[in-house]
């Protein structure tokens, strides 16, 4: 009995076949989650939210929709440390409360768009 034409390319192929099928699925996991930021951030319940303790900056910059350099300059942060702290430890560092920290994160973001 003869293999069909496509599993004989897959049994020849098999390294080729197998990185594409990889990428393939890192390119799906990956629009996916763009989608999903996208539905999110673009519901208004999620746009310039009052700062919570389990935020993340890269979580602020999507809510505020405001670039990394400026979020980095609100929250006095380092350019080059990853994104991952939680507000409540960046609050706490900069010893201002959160709602004060969304005061501030608000005047900012409002200086900015105003400027755009």
């Amino acid at each position: 009995m003869e293999k069909s034409t496509a599993i004989r390319f897959i049994s020849e192929y098999r390294f080729p076949v197998a990185i594409f099928a990889i990428a393939l699925i890192v390119g799906l996991y990956l629009a996916v989650r763009i989608v999903m930021d996208l539905i999110y951030f673009n519901d208004p319940r999620h746009q310039d939210q009052t700062l919570r303790g389990w935020m993340t900056p890269q979580y602020v910059m999507k809510s505020y929709d405001l670039p990394r350099a400026i979020v980095d300059d609100i929250f006095e942060m380092d350019p080059d440390v990853p994104q991952r702290r939680k507000m409540r430890f960046i609050a706490e560092r900069m010893d201002l409360s959160l709602d004060e920290l969304t005061v501030k994160l608000r005047e900012q973001a409002t200086l900015y768009r105003d400027s755009q």
